[in-house]
């Protein structure tokens, strides 16, 4: 599992899709961090609102930071 970062672009692939369908497979941003259950969980900007996923149901798209040259 990749180590995220608040800024991090991700990629919902929840364990339970029913609990919120429009987020599956959608691409969201970090904002905080928490757990749900005592499970590390991340808290993600995603459809407009603010959803708790576990950190599991998380894959990175793109991490915040870094340098980004213009062209």
């Amino acid at each position: 599992m990749p180590d995220f970062s608040v800024g991090d672009a991700v990629k919902i692939f929840q364990d339970y899709p029913d609990d919120w369908i429009e987020a599956e497979n959608q691409v969201g941003l970090i904002i905080g961090f928490g757990k749900r259950l005592h499970i590390p969980a991340a808290k993600v900007l995603v459809l407009g609102e603010v959803a708790e996923f576990d950190l599991t149901e998380l894959q990175l798209v793109h991490a915040s930071g870094g340098t980004h040259e213009s062209r």
